[in-house]
């Protein structure tokens, strides 16, 4: 089996579109309500332009399953990822992070993840992968230091 993390093209515009509008993945978002298409359209096209963001379709063997996006600010990396309902509970989160740290640019010390509450499987992620819990009001933030 061969783990691997390509960036993301326009061809998977719409298979994003499609994980972006899954029910858990909208439940698991800061913004729960559905994506329209064209807005999904615009932010695709302007992420895909945008250097500041890292964004990669995750494949197991040539089935992609995941995808995970890194925006860039101020050395910091700030972490999306989902995974594709029937992939899910398989450890896919766990190795997308860790495939992903291998790709880090130097200049960044720290990649930061936010989470809600009720979003058990990605608290096991990050703190899996080795990320400091930080408990907030409304949310959790994981992060995790590099030295490059």
């Amino acid at each position: 089996m061969t783990l691997t993390l390509k960036n993301a093209c326009e061809n998977d515009r719409d298979l994003l579109f499609q994980w972006v509008n899954d029910k858990q993945c909208r439940a698991n978002s800061f913004h729960s309500a559905a994506v329209p298409y064209a807005e999904h359209c615009a932010w695709f096209a302007e992420k895909l332009n945008d250097s500041m963001c890292q964004m990669y379709i995750y494949y197991v063997d040539e089935t992609p399953i995941g995808q995970i996006r890194i925006d860039l600010k101020n050395g910091e990396g700030y972490i999306s990822y989902s995974v594709a309902n029937e992939y899910r509970g398989q450890g896919h989160g766990f190795n997308m992070l860790k495939l992903v740290e291998s790709k880090l640019q130097s200049g960044i010390s720290r990649l930061i993840g936010f989470v809600k509450y009720d979003n058990v499987t990605s608290q096991r992620t990050f703190k899996k992968n080795k990320y400091v819990e930080v408990r907030e009001n409304d949310y959790i933030k994981y992060y995790k230091e590099f030295n490059y």
